[in-house]
C-alpha cells in the first residue's frame, strides 16, 4: 500500500512510496496492476494528483511507472486531468514506451522515458525494441539489481 510523505530529505516536496514487501509480493503487484490497469495504490495516487491546482513533475521509477501511468489514465477517463504544464518522468520503467505516452496525454502531461541498456526491467516493459530485452537479461544475471537503481538516472 502506498503512503505520501511529507519529506523527502531535507526538501520540501511531497512523495509518494509504495514500499517492498519482498520480491514475489511485488512483482505479484506489478503482475496485477498491468493486467487490471488499477489497484489501490494506483487509485490513491490518483486521488493525491486529482487535487493538484498547478503544474507538478513526476518522477516514477520501476513499478511507480506502472502506478502513475494508471493514475494518470483514471484522471484522464474521469475528465479529471493534471494541470497544463505538468511532466512526468518514466524512469526505470516496468510499463513499455507506447503505454507511458498514451497514459501520459490522458493525464495532460508530457513525458521522458528512461531506462538504462542492462537494467533488468527491460524484461518487464515490455519494450519493442528486443535488443532492450537482451540486454535486460545479461545485466540481470551479470549485475543483479545495480543497474536498476534510482540513483543511477541522476536523481
Amino acid at each position: 500500500m502506498g503512503f505520501p510523505l511529507q519529506k523527502a530529505a531535507s526538501l520540501e516536496i511531497p512523495v509518494f512510496n509504495n514500499p517492498s514487501h519482498g520480491s514475489i509480493a511485488d512483482f505479484t503487484e506489478c503482475v496485477l496492476q498491468k493486467i487490471t490497469g488499477t489497484g489501490s495504490v494506483d487509485r490513491q495516487f490518483a486521488q493525491m494528483l486529482g487535487g493538484t491546482t498547478k503544474p507538478i513533475e513526476i518522477f516514477a521509477h520501476s513499478q511507480g511507472t506502472i502506478f502513475t501511468s494508471n493514475a494518470l489514465a483514471q484522471l484522464g477517463s474521469q475528465g479529471n486531468p493534471l494541470v497544463d504544464g505538468s511532466k512526468v518522468h518514466f524512469l526505470a520503467a516496468a510499463i513499455s514506451q507506447p503505454r507511458a505516452m498514451i497514459s501520459a496525454a490522458m493525464g495532460n502531461a508530457s513525458w521522458s522515458y528512461q531506462t538504462r541498456w542492462f537494467d533488468p526491467i527491460n524484461l518487464a516493459g515490455p519494450n519493442m525494441n528486443p535488443i532492450r530485452n537482451v540486454t535486460g537479461l545479461i545485466g540481470g544475471l551479470t549485475q543483479g539489481a545495480k543497474q536498476h537503481a534510482m540513483t543511477l538516472y541522476g536523481l
